[in-house]
């Protein structure tokens, strides 16, 4: 068992076609498409969602989470390796800023309405 980790990603890109073909690739298949681009490195799985839909925007901003930290790390790690190997490949033009940040839970109770009905036990 291990800590869950959730975050925000923002990658700011010099063009909205970038971030379009960006968005795209990321929220279609991640995992796929950063094998492509990484090879072996980037095989694994990764948890994108909750995308930014503004196709006027010349940003992607996306959700990561895992249930280990050590995982979320990973996925983050690999994204910024995929984004340099874009721009290295000039597959996208350039990056201007890649932020992102992960909020980890050490402690959390949660119980839904049925578990309030049950008898306790002794």
């Amino acid at each position: 068992m291990g800590t869950f980790a959730s975050g925000d990603v923002q990658i700011y890109l010099d063009s909205k076609e970038d971030a379009k073909k960006l968005r795209d690739a990321l929220k279609e298949n991640p995992e796929e498409e950063l094998e492509r681009v990484l090879g072996e490195e980037g095989r694994g799985g990764y948890s994108f969602y909750d995308f930014d839909e503004d196709e006027e925007s010349e940003s992607v901003e996306f959700k990561v989470c895992s249930d280990r930290l050590q995982n979320a790390e990973w996925q983050v790690d690999n994204l910024a390796k995929y984004l340099k190997k874009l721009v290295k490949d000039e597959e996208i033009e350039t990056v201007i800023e890649f932020q992102a940040e992960l909020l980890t839970q050490y402690a959390g109770w949660h119980m839904d309405e049925g578990e309030f009905h049950e008898d306790e036990e002794e």
